[in-house]
C-alpha cells in the first residue's frame, strides 16, 4: 500500500506548530522530496514562499510537478493543479494545524518546510519535534550538488529516538550491521591472527625428487644407494691405449 503523508510549513505566528495538508499517496522520501525539488524549481521558480501557499491551498490525491488541467482524473471530486499535484474531493478551506511535539500516528510520514532556509525535514510520526533528515531543495538539473544534512553522531541512538515504525526499523538496520561489524573484528586479535590456510609444498631433499615412491616415512638409511657412473678415459690418438669404461661393481 503507497504510504500517505502530511506536508506543511512553521506556523509564521507561532513557531511551536506547523499548518499542514494531507497527500493521501507516495507519501515517501523518495517521491516526495524529488518532487517538492521540481514544483519550488519550475513552478514556483525557486520561491519557497509560492511552494508553500500552494501545498497549503489544498488536501492531495497525490502531488506531481508534471500535472496539467488536462491530467486525467481518477476519482470523483478530484481537481488538477498545474505544476503541483491532483487535488483531493476531501478537500477543506483551512490547513490543519499541530503541535511540534505532536505524535501523529495516522500517516507514515511528514515534511516540514523552511521558506526562510528553502529546507525540508522529514519525520516519522512518532515526534514532529525530532528530524530524521534535512533536505535542501534543489533544482533537478543540479542533482549533483544537492545535500543532505547528516544525521547526529549516534545515526542509530537518534532515529530511534524520533520513534515510530520507520524509526525503529532503520536504528535495527544500523545496529545489525555494528554486531556484525563486530563480530567480524573479534575472529582478528593480537593472539588469534587470521593465518593462511597451510598448503602442500614440494619436496626440498633432492633425494626425494629422484625417488618419487618414497615417502615421508622412509629414512635415509633405507633408501638404496645408487653408483655414479664411471668416467672414461677419453681416448687419445697419442701414447698407449686408454683402457675400457667399465662400471664400478
Amino acid at each position: 500500500m503507497s504510504p500517505d503523508c502530511l506536508v506543511g510549513v512553521l506556523d509564521p505566528d507561532q513557531s511551536e506548530t506547523v499548518r499542514v495538508r494531507y497527500v493521501h499517496l507516495d507519501g515517501s522520501p523518495g517521491h516526495v522530496l524529488p518532487t517538492l525539488d521540481r514544483i519550488w524549481s519550475h513552478t514556483c521558480s525557486h520561491d519557497t514562499t509560492a511552494l508553500v501557499d500552494g501545498l497549503l491551498a489544498h488536501h492531495w490525491s497525490y502531488l506531481d510537478g508534471d500535472v496539467s488541467a488536462d491530467t486525467a482524473i481518477t476519482l470523483t471530486g478530484e481537481q488538477p493543479v498545474p505544476g503541483i499535484g491532483m487535488a483531493s474531493e476531501s478537500d477543506d478551506s483551512q490547513a490543519e494545524v499541530l503541535p511540534m511535539q505532536a505524535a501523529v500516528d495516522r500517516v507514515s510520514w511528514v515534511y516540514v518546510i523552511d521558506s526562510v532556509h528553502a529546507t525540508v525535514t522529514v519525520h516519522d510520526q512518532g515526534d514532529l519535534g525530532r528530524p530524521l533528515t534535512r533536505h535542501h531543495l534543489t533544482d533537478p538539473a543540479q542533482q549533483a550538488s544537492r545535500t543532505e544534512e547528516p544525521l547526529p553522531a549516534d545515526p542509530a541512538a537518534a532515529v530511534r529516538g524520533a520513534g515510530g515504525t520507520h524509526g525503529r526499523a532503520l536504528a535495527d538496520a544500523w545496529a545489525q550491521d555494528a554486531l556484525d561489524s563486530a563480530r567480524a573484528d573479534a575472529r582478528v586479535t593480537p593472539t588469534n591472527p587470521r593465518r593462511p590456510t597451510p598448503t602442500s609444498r614440494p619436496p626440498t631433499d633432492p633425494s626425494q625428487q629422484d625417488n618419487p615412491e618414497r615417502t615421508s616415512n622412509d629414512s635415509p638409511a633405507s633408501t638404496p644407494a645408487y653408483a655414479s657412473p664411471p668416467r672414461c678415459s677419453p681416448r687419445s690418438t697419442a701414447g698407449p691405449a686408454s683402457p675400457p669404461c667399465w662400471p664400478t661393481p
